[in-house]
């Protein structure tokens, strides 16, 4: 279902349903690319809201949870071909220093399995 042109589209808020492994393992994830992968599309777009002053822990859990659920989208983009890591903003020198080709199903497997 696709919205017309200048206007929104509500998905409803974030809840708790699905493997609590798997959103543990994503928020943390996130965690760790606000220190070494800055340039991730989801991460810069919400960087100076988390960076502001007046932004309150609960603000930036839910910024961070924001960012757990595009990452979880773009890790699917990525494992199915959609995307690069280099579309996404993903510096790949964090990544690997040789080994396979970024972007591949077995990196993004391997990435995950790391944490």
């Amino acid at each position: 279902m696709s919205t017309p042109p200048g206007r929104s589209r509500l998905q409803g808020s974030i809840s708790r349903h699905g493997n609590p492994r798997i959103r543990h393992l994503l928020v943390e994830a996130v965690w760790r690319l606000l220190r070494y992968q800055p340039t991730y599309h989801a991460v810069a777009k919400w960087r100076e809201a988390l960076l502001a002053a007046a932004c309150s822990s609960a603000r930036k859990k839910k910024i961070i949870v924001a960012i757990a659920r595009q990452l979880a989208v773009d890790l699917w983009r990525l494992a199915t071909g959609r995307v690069t890591a280099q579309q996404l903003g993903f510096a790949t020198a964090y990544l690997w220093s040789g080994g396979p080709p970024v972007g591949s199903v077995w990196c993004v497997r391997s990435t995950l399995d790391a944490y």
